[in-house]
């Protein structure tokens, strides 16, 4: 079972925030929301995970959130799948 990790701090979460927004929507609405409400609760492996992630090419995420590839990396696999589980959470904006 993973270990809970401590609450990031505001700096590493402003670090976390500019990370996560890419420039290019599709991913920024995935990204940028995940990393403000769900990351603070991730565990410490799923952290590193997840900034491990944003070190990948735009184009790699892209066609990994829009599943048309999935990721060689099993720990990216996993992670874009609880992004996008996130995203179909929530109720449609109207």
């Amino acid at each position: 079972m993973a270990k809970q990790a401590a609450q990031p701090t505001q700096e590493e979460m402003n670090r976390l925030f500019w990370h996560s927004r890419r420039g290019m929507l599709e991913l920024d609405v995935l990204l940028v929301p995940f990393s403000k409400e769900v990351y603070p609760s991730l565990s410490e492996e799923d952290k590193t995970c997840y900034n491990d992630l944003l070190a990948c090419e735009d184009a790699d995420l892209f066609v990994w959130f829009m599943n048309k590839e999935e990721p060689e990396e099993k720990r990216f696999a996993t992670m874009v799948a609880k992004i996008i589980e996130r995203s179909r959470s929530l109720s449609p904006v109207h």
